[in-house]
């Protein structure tokens, strides 16, 4: 039986790390993305904490961008920090 709710994916069998890993790398960006000002470029590590982001979700898209893929587990992990971090700010 899969799991129902917003992490469903994550247990389907074709759930892959090139696909799981970019939802919490895409929402790292766009947030710090966004946050970018001036002529001189400051870390998207910087920008995640004045975000109030979970740190985990800037340590797996650097590890992902930057050197391996993150396992399944990890990225589940993520996924449910991403999901919390957004359900604070946004509901």
């Amino acid at each position: 039986m899969q799991p129902a709710g917003p992490l469903a994916w994550m247990a389907a069998p074709l759930a892959s790390q090139g696909t799981a890993w970019s939802t919490p790398c895409r929402m790292v960006n766009g947030i710090t993305d966004s946050l970018q000002r001036g002529k001189v470029a400051v870390s998207v590590a910087s920008l995640a904490h004045t975000a109030g982001l979970p740190r985990l979700l800037v340590d797996i898209r650097h590890e992902a961008t930057h050197n391996e893929l993150p396992g399944l587990p990890v990225l589940r992990l993520a996924a449910q920090q991403a999901l919390a971090w957004l359900h604070t700010q946004y509901w």
